[in-house]
């Protein structure tokens, strides 16, 4: 079962131990989706801020429709 993250630091911090980050778009917000050894992270955000982690993130990414 995925956690639902609500803070931006702390879904910052778990990007430093993520293995593959999915981004998936939906009316007019943006969830990206953390794995990582352990869990699955969602975290629902603004197009803008969701751009703004996917480029700052250095682990494989994928794009979701």
């Amino acid at each position: 079962m995925p956690k639902m993250i609500t803070s931006v630091d702390e879904f910052r911090d778990l990007l430093k131990t993520g293995i593959e980050l999915r981004m998936k778009p939906s009316d007019g917000k943006v969830k990206l989706k953390l794995k990582t050894k352990d869990y699955l992270y969602t975290y629902i955000t603004e197009s803008k801020e969701a751009d703004s982690l996917w480029r700052s993130a250095s682990i494989p990414k994928k794009e979701v429709k």
